[in-house]
């Protein structure tokens, strides 16, 4: 599991067990959540300092972290640190689901974990920003100037937020989805609440420009060179990745680990199938002999509602004449969902149940597992690209199929490399 994806585990932890497990929250649910955890106001979060930790001396320790401070970037020494402030970002998501549901909206279990990894990745990329300014200064020179750097961090947080609408946020209501984003980036503090000055793609990049202020600029831009262009093209895409300038760490520390390895029988307790972390770190490639993996085709092309149930329930399904292939899996086998045309874009370990509820109108015309450990993918791995890191020939027109224990543990390694 990547780094971000246990920050959301651990800030949905509370609210979670506070969940009737009912669609959408009942009224005894947002009391309980009011009354047990207790939510700061909203307006705490609008007044944060510059979070560029520019002196080491700036450095908090776990005791006086201030609550505004969701995240933090230091510069560049060796190497630059990313930090992600877990009990910070915690309250601040208790505080924006008490303001969703006091506004009237319902959320259902599955918007939940969406709204917790919006926040989560809200602030990434908002440190990520800064990480990417750090590089610029290296490359032409200049220095911090915290305000203006704040309001293009949150501005660059928020139009990737907004990109990413339909994929890392796919199935949020979009009325809920537009309010968090006048709530989570409403600011009052300086530098921060002028990121509407950089609100669109062509202002931003002129303000990122004027920012950095290459050298030469003037006499490149005189000669046709679109400058403003060029330096865009330096930010980082997708979700950066470690040890190429930058590390990411949590306070408190996180040890987080996949669900998709070291699996063993004796590390799955039998009353709540929680997986416990095996803690020989050489034993993280070793996938146990009786644990298989499967590529499932979610049927896009003939009903894209049965798509959308999978991701939104994290299970597994089949219809009508193929419902009966749900059978072939065993409790703990890895489940690939694998969408026509875009390629796997969620996974998680079969539950071992068979459910049979109608489909269409016809009794037991779906057969489904739910999926353990659900995660979806923050990009899609394509057939070309799984055919080359299984170096397979593979048909993904089946239903259900299953791969060999090589190529389930080269696509789970190459993943966790690049999207989990």
């Amino acid at each position: 599991m990547s780094i971000i994806l246990s920050v959301v585990d651990y800030i949905l932890h509370d609210i979670l067990l506070l969940y009737s497990d009912e669609h959408p929250f009942t009224a005894e649910d947002i009391q309980n959540i009011e009354n047990k955890l207790r939510p700061e106001k909203i307006d705490i979060f609008r007044n944060p300092d510059s979070d560029i930790m520019e002196h080491s001396d700036k450095l908090y320790s776990d005791q006086d972290i201030p609550l505004t401070l969701l995240g933090s970037y230091s510069p560049m020494r060796s190497p630059g640190i990313i930090t992600l402030y877990k009990d910070n970002l915690k309250q601040f998501f208790h505080t924006l689901v008490m303001e969703i549901l006091k506004n009237g909206y319902s959320i259902n279990k599955y918007e939940i974990k969406a709204i917790a990894k919006l926040i989560v990745y809200k602030t990434y990329y908002h440190e990520i920003f800064h990480f990417d300014c750090d590089v610029l200064r290296c490359l032409f020179g200049g220095h911090i100037q915290s305000n203006i750097e704040e309001a293009l961090a949150v501005s660059r947080s928020r139009m990737r937020i907004i990109a990413e609408k339909y994929n890392k946020f796919f199935g949020l209501n979009s009325n809920i989805f537009d309010f968090i984003l006048k709530e989570a980036y409403q600011y009052t503090s300086k530098g921060y609440r002028d990121w509407i000055n950089y609100a669109d793609l062509n202002k931003f990049k002129h303000g990122l420009l004027d920012y950095i202020n290459p050298s030469k600029s003037v006499t490149l831009i005189n000669n046709g060179v679109r400058v403003k262009d060029n330096i865009y093209s330096i930010l980082t895409k997708n979700n950066g990745i470690e040890g190429r300038g930058f590390v990411t760490r949590t306070v408190p520390e996180t040890s987080y680990y996949s669900p998709y390895l070291n699996l063993d029988e004796e590390d799955i307790d039998s009353d709540d199938d929680v997986y416990h972390q095996n803690t020989d770190p050489n034993s993280i490639i070793n996938i146990p002999m009786n644990r298989r993996y499967f590529i499932l085709n979610t049927n896009i092309s003939y009903d894209n509602k049965n798509d959308e149930d999978m991701l939104l329930f994290g299970k597994t399904s089949a219809y009508f004449s193929q419902k009966f292939k749900i059978e072939l899996l065993s409790k703990g086998d890895v489940v690939f969902l694998y969408r026509t045309d875009t390629g796997i874009i969620a996974l998680g370990n079969a539950d071992g149940v068979v459910e049979k509820p109608e489909s269409k109108g016809v009794p037991n015309g779906e057969y489904f597992m739910k999926l353990q450990h659900f995660i979806r993918l923050s990009e899609p791995l394509s057939a070309k690209k799984i055919k080359t890191i299984t170096n397979k020939t593979l048909i993904f027109r089946p239903t259900m199929f299953e791969l060999d224990k090589n190529s389930g543990q080269a696509i789970i390694k190459f993943l966790l490399a690049h999207f989990l």
